[in-house]
């Protein structure tokens, strides 16, 4: 009898520590989350957390005009107001209070910023933030969101959330793999050294932990969501591959891949965009637009006829699904001009933070007539692939991302800095998007721009 009723208060416990984790905030409130618990350096330096709410500079809480110390465990919520924004402190063991960031409120608004670990040693803790979106209907299928969708709607492409995959052809790359005559100048200057060495293999493999963005194939991304593919291209050895420092799959098979999704949901369209070509000629370039056209046929989008403002549905009743998109429209008759018709900015950032003030910061400046992408990727620092071996520090790209502890609420945030400017997110750049939650968030917005809650 004890027993059983241990039992019952041990899921009962756990069902409630699950329902608190995935609980979501109030569509127009905040929350602040001391977890800083979880992290160890936090722990070890007796790490206090505090916070302000300012009002144009005028502390609105707490109101002593002080700092309110939110200890561990404790959360904080509060609905978002005008101009309001949240200062965040904190002090070690007998130190006094210093203020670490300052935050809008209305960028924070449905989320919770979580403090807790940030998923390297070097960082005593970490801001992240959670986005739990309440879905009444549920989710679109991954393979056909578009299709039940936007098959009624008027909506243009570029005003849409799509997820997209960085290096979508690296699944392929391994320390076996073939070297990209254009790599980076100090990757190739390091496999110089070491081409008849002993060190060759070990190396490669750790160019190769560091240069895969992806492992899953791109018919599998494709099924995940995926509707933006970028693609490093090169002539290598009389083969077309993809790249990124190595050799990745070849151009073929992502076609290929491409296809088979294609023929399998008809109503879905995808933008494959050509974003490196080093070294090729115009030759070379049109060989992959001639086997898009090839294996295509009929279905790639003409630029003259169809626009980033077109919707989904334009798309589906022209029998189109494949935006070609590359640097030089004089190739093909059927590339998209990338500078006209998208933009793709690369921050180089190695820390959450630095990429989420980055990407929010360029949303008032986005036009109307493109197609835009968030580059929510981190590039690794040389310290960080120099300290790759200690324990805590990431040791590949795969490690890196993982310090983006909750895409869907750096996503999240990005929305509201897009709402605010009366802007939308459009495509959302991931590296390993099977470990991803942008789909969810994406949808999520999705619905309500459909349903009219956004304005």
């Amino acid at each position: 009898m004890v027993a059983e009723k241990i039992l019952r208060w041990f899921w009962l416990l756990l069902l409630w520590s699950v329902a608190t984790v995935h609980a979501s905030v109030p569509e127009d409130e905040f929350c602040i989350n001391n977890r800083a618990h979880t992290s160890a350096s936090a722990v070890a330096s007796n790490l206090s957390i505090g916070i302000q709410v300012r009002d144009r500079g005028r502390v609105v809480f707490p109101g002593n005009g002080g700092v309110y110390h939110l200890k561990w465990r404790k959360k904080y919520c509060r609905a978002v107001s005008g101009d309001e924004r949240v200062e965040i402190f904190d002090k070690k063991a007998f130190g006094s209070w210093k203020q670490k960031a300052s935050i809008e409120t209305r960028l924070l608004k449905n989320m919770e910023l979580r403090i807790g670990r940030s998923g390297r040693i070097d960082q005593i803790y970490g801001l992240n933030y959670v986005y739990n979106p309440h879905l009444e209907e549920g989710l679109p299928s991954e393979s056909r969101w578009m299709t039940e969708l936007y098959s009624n709607s008027d909506i243009p492409l570029n005003q849409i959330c799509m997820p997209g995959t960085h290096n979508a052809g690296s699944y392929k790359i391994s320390a076996l793999s073939g070297e990209d005559p254009f790599m980076d100048k100090p990757v190739r200057e390091i496999l110089d050294k070491v081409k008849f060495d002993f060190l060759d293999l070990p190396v490669k493999q750790v160019v190769a932990l560091w240069a895969k963005n992806q492992d899953l194939n791109v018919y599998e991304q494709l099924k995940k969501g995926v509707r933006y593919l970028d693609i490093r291209a090169r002539k290598v050895k009389g083969r077309l591959v993809t790249v990124h420092q190595l050799e990745g799959a070849t151009i073929a098979k992502v076609v290929e891949d491409l296809r088979r999704f294609l023929d399998e949901n008809p109503g879905e369209v995808v933008i494959f965009h050509v974003s490196e070509a080093h070294g090729m000629s115009r030759e070379e370039r049109r060989e992959i637009y001639q086997l898009l056209e090839t294996q295509l046929g009929g279905r790639l989008s003409d630029p003259k006829v169809m626009t980033p403002g077109s919707s989904i549905k334009e798309f589906q009743n022209a029998g189109k699904q494949v935006i070609v998109v590359a640097e030089d429209s004089g190739d093909h008759p059927m590339i998209w001009h990338w500078y006209q018709n998208l933009s793709n900015i690369w921050y180089d950032k190695s820390r959450p933070d630095e990429i989420l003030e980055r990407l929010a910061a360029s949303i008032p400046y986005r036009r109307n007539d493109q197609f835009y992408v968030s580059q929510m990727i981190l590039t690794p620092r040389d310290g960080d692939i120099a300290k790759m071996a200690v324990p805590g520090i990431p040791g590949s790209q795969d490690q890196l991302i993982d310090t983006i502890r909750k895409p869907s609420g750096m996503m999240k945030y990005l929305m509201n800095a897009a709402q605010k400017n009366n802007k939308r997110v459009n495509i959302v750049l991931q590296d390993f998007i099977e470990d991803s939650d942008i789909f969810r968030a994406c949808m999520a917005e999705n619905k309500m721009q459909l349903e009219g809650a956004l304005n």
